[in-house]
């Protein structure tokens, strides 16, 4: 069995309050979602878009020259 050391503070002692409230934003929505059984933005397939774009722009930045994006 794997051990874990304890777990530490959440937040972390220097995180902004700003960071606190968008992350409980992004809980409220997504359990929002979750409970009233409707499609959330940004959906899997947009996520999946973005990637594909992240992926070309890495690609691009290793050869020097276009990259497309595919999908």
């Amino acid at each position: 069995m794997q051990r874990y050391p304890a777990p530490s503070v959440l937040p972390a002692p220097k995180v902004s309050v700003g960071w606190i409230r968008g992350h409980l934003h992004c809980l409220y929505d997504f359990l929002t979602h979750i409970a009233q059984d409707t499609p959330t933005s940004p959906s899997l397939a947009e996520g999946a878009r973005v990637h594909e774009v992240m992926d070309a722009a890495y690609r691009s930045a290793r050869s020097g020259q276009w990259a497309m994006v595919h999908g």
